[in-house]
């Protein structure tokens, strides 16, 4: 991944729960910086579900992300909201 939020790119399952746990450090940093701003989740959004995700925007591009939490046998993501074809 690039240093700003307009080089994210998706991820389409985390191999471990610490790497999800990483990730989240990581994201969450971003948010305290400014570089990312946490959005609420939009419950009426296809497969949304408040508990098992956050949702992110990139101040960069206006694009707003899941971070879906692993919940098995889903092993969670990283993905655009716009473009994500679940539900």
């Amino acid at each position: 991944m690039t240093a700003g939020c307009a080089g994210w790119e998706p991820v389409e399952g985390f191999r471990s729960p610490g790497e999800y746990d990483r990730f989240q450090s990581w994201i969450s940093g971003l948010v305290d910086d400014g570089s990312a701003e946490r959005v609420p989740v939009d419950a009426g959004w296809k497969d949304a579900n408040p508990l098992l995700e956050e949702w992110y925007r990139c101040p960069e591009t206006g694009r707003v992300w899941r971070l879906l939490f692993p919940d098995p046998p889903s092993p969670g993501a990283f993905v655009p909201v716009d473009t994500d074809p679940g539900g």
